[in-house]
């Protein structure tokens, strides 16, 4: 994702239609890469709970440079970007600003929702395998 926000690859991919497709596809395959240690279908391997915390909180970590780049750059950051058409009175520049924010501000709770939903899962596994282990055997029980 942080490569296709350089601006001499994103201008270069972005001035055709193959190439916008090819970025959208990036995009597609990289999210799909990032959730798939997470989400993976029973069957598959899968990182232990604890571990997927943790990754997915270094996860939020790389969108922060290209967001902050587009959220405090006093001019808009693609040169393609200033010929697109302009949609209503909203400038190139604040666009790209408002583009930053979402990219963390929409991103960012997705993760810390995934990881809060990781741990609830994670602590009700390990109280029920304490509760296991503290239940009596069948020969610990009165006769």
């Amino acid at each position: 994702m942080a490569v296709t926000h350089v601006p001499a690859i994103n201008e270069s991919l972005m001035k055709s239609q193959p190439g916008s497709f090819a970025v959208d596809m990036l995009w597609l395959l990289g999210a799909f890469g990032l959730w798939w240690p997470v989400l993976a279908p029973e069957g598959y391997v899968r990182m232990s709970l604890p571990v997927q915390i943790g990754y997915l909180f270094a996860a939020s970590i790389p969108p922060t440079l290209p967001a902050a780049f587009m959220v405090f750059a006093d001019y808009p950051i693609y040169g393609l970007y200033e010929l697109a058409p302009r949609v209503g009175a909203v400038s190139a520049g604040g666009d790209q600003q408002t583009a930053g924010l979402i990219m963390k501000a929409c991103s960012d709770p997705i993760l810390w929702i995934a990881m809060a939903i990781i741990f609830f899962r994670w602590q009700r596994a390990e109280a029920r395998a304490d509760r296991e282990a503290a239940a009596p055997t069948p020969q610990e029980l009165p006769s």
